[in-house]
């Protein structure tokens, strides 16, 4: 906002690089990793993506981020070049994330099984791959870390109310990205905003057909 102003397309504008990042990975990953060089295409025409693009927010950066830390990891797994380059890509990456949205931790566990099933080959190997990308990462994730921590101690607490049985589809629904046609997280909980998403019924089916 202080860099481009606060205006309703600037700030979404910054997501854009964010999203173009996305699609770069995934293209790179598909092809290095599993030879499938045309896979990322329908991302690049996904709701989901679009949705998320369209908020003013950090998720498009978290996203991206989190995408390139996994991809990195997937092409040193699966590669036999670049690997020094592809640790402390996906070391550096994560950590961006992290500092860019906290939900980025939830990729850290599949980071963990995917280096240890892949260090499991040769201990020896991966130790020299990784060890200067962890020495320089590792101090700045347990300061990420600390802060976290403070952050869970002393953030104010949000009332999100009780649960409704129709949050469990509210994946299926952002998937899909009928978010901004119908109502919000804030209120798909409680059954409000569905008669906007009623109006497009008829030109959401139509799409689906042609």
């Amino acid at each position: 906002a202080h860099l481009f102003g606060s205006s309703e397309y600037m700030l979404r504008l910054a997501n854009v690089p964010f999203a173009i990042l996305l699609i770069a990975t995934l293209a790179v990953t598909s092809r290095l990793a599993f030879g499938r060089p045309f896979a990322w295409m329908p991302v690049s025409v996904s709701p989901f993506l679009f949705m998320f693009v369209n908020q003013a927010r950090a998720y498009s950066a978290m996203i991206a981020c989190a995408a390139a830390s996994a991809g990195a990891l997937l092409v040193y797994a699966n590669g036999t070049r670049h690997r020094h380059l592809s640790a402390g890509l996906c070391l550096s990456f994560l950590i961006a994330g992290l500092w860019f949205h906290i939900m980025t931790a939830v990729v850290v566990p599949a980071l963990i099984v995917i280096a240890y099933c892949e260090g499991k080959k040769d201990w020896a190997r991966w130790w020299s791959d990784w060890r200067r990308p962890l020495t320089v990462a590792s101090p700045i994730l347990a300061l990420t870390g600390v802060y976290f921590l403070w952050t869970f101690a002393h953030a104010p607490r949000y009332d999100y109310g009780s649960p409704y049985l129709t949050e469990s589809g509210y994946t299926l629904y952002k998937f899909l990205g009928l978010w901004s046609l119908g109502p919000s997280n804030s209120s798909l909980s409680g059954g409000n905003g569905w008669d906007r998403l009623a109006g497009y019924g008829a030109l959401l089916c139509l799409g689906l057909v042609v």
